[in-house]
């Protein structure tokens, strides 16, 4: 997992630190760790040469909506035409992939977007993944939602929300929360990591920043999930650094899970990224393309998916050993 990498780059600097200093530094330290890393390092060697096929096609539409369009309510037919116009030329993928609120509102309130989209779906000859709002009595959600030849066949509700920006953290004990719930948008949390069924395997859905946290990806993966596929909105970042770092959290979940990664972005980057961690294709921010590429439904579980953050448990338990130790001696 991606910690205990972070603790391999964290004690190699330490020990570079220390001989810099000329300090003393614990010969079994520096062995544990340069072991670790030729270990780490042949391991991903043979990883590495691993063929991994790919049997099934994709394309992830990327419709390059701007942040400042993006949620006028005159531009909601527009956004459908486009999107509904490039997957037109998507016919023959097994799954086409639109970004996290591609359609930016109430999925089942909108009969006319619906009507478009169903058709749009129709003509493909596999699935349709799309992000937009859904509803359920007076709660509504980041949701994303699978079609099948015109039909709705499953449906993910984004479960870890953004604080402040999806929901307000503590309202009820807030004074004027009753202006929050009037001025800001207050979403619910859905039930679970649960994957969408395809009838060549089971897709885990990670809307926005729910694929920064590893332990969601790994419980995405424990629950039945074949394939990551992320959906999300990085306009609001504008052309910072930020949709690069984003998108270089997939490439640790497609490594920790050993699944591929397909990545749809609204203004990018979106990208195809392999079990082993490679880009195999992706776009450039702020175009309207597709990303066209090829995937693999898979069912093995890495040593992360099965035993989760042992490492890190294993150094807080290190930890208070020592603690415990020192408390001692000063007494």
């Amino acid at each position: 997992g991606s910690y205990f990498l972070s603790f391999l780059i964290a004690s190699a600097n330490a020990i570079v630190f220390s001989l810099a200093r000329r300090e003393r530094i614990p010969l079994f330290f520096v062995g544990c760790v340069c072991a670790l890393f030729v270990l780490s390092f042949l391991y991903g060697i043979g990883r590495l040469r691993t063929p991994i096929a790919a049997p099934f096609s994709c394309s992830l539409v990327q419709g390059n909506i701007r942040q400042d369009m993006k949620w006028g309510k005159e531009m909601a037919a527009i956004i459908t035409a486009r999107y509904c116009s490039l997957t037109a030329r998507e016919r023959d993928a097994d799954l086409v992939v639109w970004p996290e609120t591609a359609l930016p509102f109430v999925f089942e309130d909108a009969s006319w977007a619906r009507q478009m989209v169903e058709q749009a779906s129709s003509q493909l000859k596999g699935y349709l993944l799309l992000g937009a709002f859904s509803r359920e009595d007076d709660r509504f959600y980041n949701a994303t939602f699978m079609l099948r030849h015109g039909r709705v066949t499953g449906l993910y509700r984004k479960v870890h929300l953004v604080p402040f920006g999806e929901y307000t953290p503590f309202l009820r004990y807030l004074p004027f929360r009753e202006w929050v719930k009037r001025h800001v948008a207050e979403l619910s949390s859905g039930e679970g990591h649960n994957p969408l069924k395809m009838l060549s395997g089971n897709v885990g859905v990670l809307i926005c920043y729910e694929g920064i946290f590893p332990a969601i990806s790994r419980k995405t993966v424990k629950n039945g999930a074949q394939i990551l596929i992320n959906v999300t909105n990085d306009a609001w970042y504008d052309r910072s650094s930020a949709p690069y770092q984003h998108m270089a959290f997939y490439v640790f979940r497609a490594v920790e899970t050993d699944r591929f990664v397909l990545r749809a972005a609204n203004t990018g980057i979106s990208a195809i990224i392999d079990p082993r961690g490679r880009l195999i294709q992706r776009s450039r921010i702020f175009e309207e393309t597709a990303v066209r590429g090829r995937f693999s439904f898979r069912s093995t579980e890495t040593f992360y998916v099965r035993y989760g953050e042992w490492f890190l448990l294993l150094c807080l338990f290190y930890l208070l050993i020592i603690l415990l130790v020192h408390a001692r001696h000063l007494r």
